[in-house]
């Protein structure tokens, strides 16, 4: 009973994961790739004139029209990250 329950459970991950497409943004300090992420992810009108600098890494989720996900990894661009 317990081993058809993690069997099930782990089907369900799998076919979830199928449906993920993980994209890497790097790039230079201050370039605008937070900017360009909320834009796209939010469909937000206009540029933001204050945004923080991303700190090690940000993560923004998009669902498409097709039932997938974009997941946008966004590493700081500072050296030390």
């Amino acid at each position: 009973m317990f081993f058809e329950n993690t069997v099930k459970s782990f089907d369900i991950e799998e076919n979830a994961m199928k449906k993920v497409i993980k994209i890497l943004v790097l790039g230079e300090r201050s370039v605008g790739k937070t900017t360009l992420l909320q834009k796209y992810c939010t469909k937000e009108k206009g540029i933001r004139r204050k945004v923080k600098h991303t700190i090690g890494c940000d993560m923004h989720i998009k669902l498409m029209e097709n039932g997938k996900y974009l997941e946008f990894w966004e590493l700081s661009g500072d050296k030390q990250y």
